[in-house]
């Protein structure tokens, strides 16, 4: 089993397909055992493809959370929407994107 949020983890577990989104989102993980890890998901027609590290250029939208929430999110024992509502997941950029990303993932 791949090491979490590693280049092979994130091949392993990718995000859900978001209907009808177009858009670049850049993922900050923060607090991790090795550092921060970024890694960036590119929507295409609602189809997600994972890249690790930085996107080239500004993405549509940045999410930023701490490690340990991304691994609850990981686990299931935490949504997107939760994380988002608490205060936990910051996302920064165009609001209807983070809105489908929040409805998608519930």
């Amino acid at each position: 089993m791949a090491d979490f949020l590693s280049e092979a983890w994130l091949q392993e577990h990718p995000p859900a397909d978001v209907p009808e989104v177009s858009a670049v989102v850049q993922h900050v993980v923060s607090g991790g055992p090795d550092g921060n890890v970024n890694y960036t998901v590119t929507y295409k027609k609602g189809t997600p493809t994972v890249a690790p590290g930085k996107c080239a250029g500004d993405p549509d939208v940045t999410l930023t959370l701490s490690y340990d929430d991304a691994q609850s999110l990981a686990d299931g024992d935490m949504t997107l929407p939760i994380a988002f509502m608490r205060g936990n997941l910051k996302a920064e950029g165009a609001m209807p994107t983070i809105m489908a990303l929040l409805h998608a993932n519930r």
